[in-house]
């Protein structure tokens, strides 16, 4: 019995390592405890590696005709990476392919926690910049066209642990000192 529980075990153990190993590590980027803690500038930002947190599907609701339906749909697979191309106080526009213009992720810094960067959206008639998550009506848009949200509107922006570790690593560390021997 003891050795069919230590196989098992071990088994466990061997399926840990193998799904760890298969996926990066990522971590939800969180505005103050990143950006914010270690003042994470715009070029750095620009370098870290993204990730979407989870499958998104929109579908362009400008699109009419049936023969351009399916045309109209984009997947977006959970893990999909993307870059930074543009950056502001509590926002960040990541583009998933090349020369994408990319979609905006929100950070709402007037949170009494540290908030993620939700996939967000300007809307018409109001200002600035909107979680997607916290719209009644999930309409993304992106360069002015609207892309209905039929599943994915609340994905938050992960980065790179490995991307994240180099800018921590960057920043200056205290060594210590001891004592001189007698």
């Amino acid at each position: 019995m003891s050795q069919s529980r230590t196989i098992h075990s071990l088994v466990v153990v061997a399926v840990l390592l193998v799904t760890a190993c298969a996926k990066p590590a990522r971590y939800s980027f969180m505005h103050e405890r990143h950006r914010e803690v270690y003042s994470i500038q715009s070029a750095e930002l620009e370098n870290l590696q993204f990730y979407m947190s989870t499958r998104v599907l929109v579908k362009d609701v400008s699109t009419r005709e049936i023969s351009q339906q399916a045309a109209s749909v984009i997947l977006v697979p959970e893990g999909t990476p993307g870059l930074v191309n543009e950056v502001g106080p509590n926002w960040l526009r990541v583009s998933f392919e090349e020369g994408g213009s990319g979609v905006y992720f929100l950070a709402d810094v007037t949170s009494q926690r540290d908030d993620a960067y939700w996939l967000a959206t300007k809307v018409k008639g109001l200002d600035g910049l909107h979680k997607l998550k916290d719209l009644e009506k999930k309409i993304l848009l992106v360069e002015g066209t609207p892309y209905d949200v039929i599943y994915g509107a609340e994905a938050r922006l992960m980065v790179s642990a490995k991307d994240l570790w180099k800018v921590v690593e960057s920043r200056r560390h205290i060594k210590g000192r001891e004592k001189k021997s007698d």
